[in-house]
């Protein structure tokens, strides 16, 4: 039997990490030990013992090493299939002092540990700063000249999507040096306007849950195990309804190896979205799909995998990836009502894989992106979004006696 105590001691043992200190004293403490000057070490030394931020430094490891990361598995947990409880339960989430975006699940003598790497975490709140910019950018632009445009940014830089993936860009191959942990830059993240702060927060919370619930999804799939294979029976449902509708458009069977990563992105969304549950909110399924293609996204520009380049590579392209959830949107959301917004899931995914697209342009074609200019480009974003509504709204129509509601984006200024 898997035993929580077990896989705790290993992972811990594992970083020589104290068992009454949660990651972040850990940290502060490593920083203050390499800084380079007594008043840089005495700051760090502060922040770590200051009150305010001692409940979290103190923190005794229970599921995990960061209390953050500790309420995101509970939750996760609570959302599995009974037969899978007992299973997360037992399974430690790490954070691991490593500079390469990534997360990882590993068994050792059925202790069950899912590590994920600080430089990944890091990484997440820029690529969702990022999706806010584009979108931003490209409602800006369709509503160009309409009786209520979108408000400006302070910052007349913000809403130049070139200049912003520019600084994405530098700020990747910083992160591609796996010998250290960069912080990235804080020109990336800019809140968009009427984007509150919480909201970016919850934006960034899913991409974790994500990379966790896609770790945990190995265990509980037994693909880091032998001789649990009944556990699947709780998934096949799910995870054979996708491959059938993936299959039905791709015709192509992909390698056992990557199936498992499929399966396991595919079964982290429907933990989040609740589908084995079956009582799903809009909110459910939007964090299952912001979570799923921001955490893809960012590890594919720093590690690169846009499409298949041949078949024995560990993990399958992003381009695979974002089609088998396509399909599982598809499979799980075709008959969902639209919400107060006239907004559906469908709807956010095509933004998400425009997102994607635009990022793919930015990054692997630039030169042609710079020819066409901003505007132009700017413009042909637009255009593909309003063709591919039209096209969802043939569809999933909006009600007849529908009437919108003002999107966050049109709020009045909070007070402060």
């Amino acid at each position: 039997m898997w035993r929580l105590k077990n896989s705790r001691g290993t992972f811990l043992d594992e970083y020589g990490f104290r068992r009454d200190r949660s990651f972040w004293w850990h940290w502060a403490s490593w920083l203050a030990q390499s800084a380079q000057d007594a008043d840089a070490r005495a700051e760090m030394l502060t922040w770590r013992d200051a009150p305010k931020n001692r409940p979290a430094v103190e923190w005794e490891p229970t599921n995990s090493n960061c209390p953050a990361i500790s309420e995101v598995v509970n939750r996760l947990v609570s959302l599995l299939p009974a037969e899978w409880r007992g299973l997360g339960r037992n399974i430690f989430v790490g954070i691991a002092p490593l500079g390469d975006a990534n997360a990882v699940a590993w068994n050792n003598d059925r202790r069950g540990i899912v590590e994920l790497n600080l430089q990944y975490l890091w990484v997440l709140d820029e690529y969702g700063a990022a999706f806010d910019e584009f979108r931003h950018a490209v409602a800006r632009r369709i509503t160009r000249g309409a009786d209520m445009p979108l408000r400006h940014h302070s910052d007349a830089d913000y809403g130049a999507l070139l200049a912003s993936w520019r600084h994405l860009q530098d700020a990747a191959e910083l992160w591609r040096d796996t010998s250290l942990i960069h912080l990235g830059d804080q020109r990336l993240t800019r809140l968009a306007p009427g984007r509150l702060p919480e909201e970016r927060d919850r934006l960034r919370a899913s991409a974790e849950t994500f990379i966790v619930g896609h770790e945990l999804a190995h265990h509980v799939l037994a693909h880091t195990s032998r001789g649990a294979h009944r556990r699947r029976r709780e998934a096949e449902e799910i995870l054979a309804g996708v491959r059938a509708r993936r299959l039905s458009k791709e015709r192509d069977e992909v390698p056992e190896h990557w199936q498992q990563e499929l399966d396991a992105d595919v079964t982290s969304m429907a933990i989040i979205a609740h589908r084995f549950e079956h009582d799903a909110s809009a909110g459910d399924a939007y964090a299952a799909l912001f979570g799923a293609v921001i955490a893809l996204l960012a590890a594919t520009h720093i590690h690169g995998g846009w499409d298949v380049e041949g078949r024995s590579s560990t993990h399958p392209p992003l381009s695979v990836r974002l089609n088998n959830l396509g399909a599982a949107v598809e499979e799980w959301f075709s008959d969902t009502p639209r919400g107060p917004y006239g907004d559906h899931p469908l709807d956010l995914w095509q933004q998400l894989e425009l997102f994607t697209e635009m990022a793919r342009l930015c990054i692997e074609e630039p030169q042609w992106v710079e020819g066409i200019g901003e505007e132009d480009f700017l413009t042909r974003l637009a255009a593909v979004h309003l063709l591919r509504w039209e096209s969802l709204e043939a569809r999933v129509p909006l009600p007849i006696d529908f009437t919108a509601q003002a999107l966050p984006e049109r709020r009045p200024p909070r007070d402060t």
